[in-house]
């Protein structure tokens, strides 16, 4: 039977101009003229017989179905460029993994630990994405993920790698404003939620026996860099890691608003889909990320 499946042109332009809400940007990014990139819109339109976007005077607006529809082909498309760096890869030899890591670890502990990796096993290339929410692995052509066991998915094979203590910052003005002189205190002011670990402030507040009556309320955010800078703004204050936000304490433009005992860590785990394991490569990242945190359990 033939499949019914888009010219792939097709659907980088749909994506290209979803994403930018443009199709002069679109046509930038593609390197195509903007009535190059409107017509292969068009065109997927008529071949799907769905309206993706509401075209007015001064925007674009994804319909119900475009947005749907660009859920679903975004993640085949995130597929088939790794599928490709994948192929590309075995060119020289190398092998690849694909991995999957939370933004704040990537950016502040794992890749700057990615020099000792490479010394070690230049014959091994990662693949690198960030990930907040919970995802399919097996779906998505993942090896391997580093993630919170809060998203953990059954019948995944996991190891226990380090873990970090979290500290409440907030800026010194929004200290002075809300007059935070107790970890009670904390209970009336605007609190900033990760959206992927929404029990954090719960299990805050349960660690220092301390009352609060709806400590999951508070703006949504999916990253923690969009937390830490939702403190920097004044919103409210936030829960991150230590060593996400020592060079922001360092300065002085956050501070720790309140001396508590709370004893509460954040612990990362190496997620991986058990057939996965089988692969030398994956059993040499997996030596080398056990090693690095046996070297600093805590980070």
């Amino acid at each position: 039977m033939r499949r019914r499946i888009p010219p792939l042109g097709l659907l980088q332009a749909f994506e290209a101009v979803a994403r930018h809400f443009s199709f002069s940007r679109a046509a930038e990014e593609l390197s195509l003229t903007q009535s190059a990139v409107s017509r292969q819109v068009a065109a997927l339109e008529d071949m799907l017989g769905v309206k993706l976007f509401d075209r007015l005077p001064s925007r674009l607006l994804l319909t119900e179905p475009g947005a749907s529809y660009l859920e679903e082909i975004r993640e085949i498309l995130e597929w088939l460029s790794r599928a490709t760096l994948r192929a590309m890869a075995t060119r020289t030899g190398v092998g690849t993994l694909n991995v999957a890591l939370t933004p704040s670890l990537a950016a502040k502990w794992f890749v700057p630990r990615l020099q000792n990796f490479y010394a070690r096993y230049p014959g091994i290339t990662l693949l690198l994405t960030t990930r907040s929410d919970p995802f399919d692995l097996r779906a998505e052509g993942f090896d391997a993920a580093i993630n919170t066991p809060n998203n953990v998915w059954p019948g995944l094979s996991v190891d226990d790698l380090c873990a970090t203590r979290v500290v409440v910052v907030c800026t010194p003005e929004f200290r002075a404003q809300h007059g935070i002189v107790q970890p009670g205190d904390l209970s009336r002011v605007p609190l900033l939620q990760h959206r992927t670990i929404p029990e954090l402030w719960k299990d805050w507040f349960s660690s220092i026996r301390t009352f609060h009556p709806s400590p999951t309320e508070g703006m949504q955010l999916d990253q923690m860099a969009l937390v830490m800078e939702a403190a920097l703004l004044g919103f409210g204050a936030a829960i991150l890691p230590h060593f996400y936000a020592e060079g922001e304490l360092a300065t002085g433009r956050l501070i720790v608003p309140v001396e508590a005992s709370a004893d509460l860590k954040m612990k990362y785990v190496l997620i991986t889909p058990p057939e996965r394991r089988r692969s030398p490569y994956w059993q040499s990242f997996r030596d080398w990320l056990l090693a690095e945190c046996e070297a600093a359990p805590e980070i």
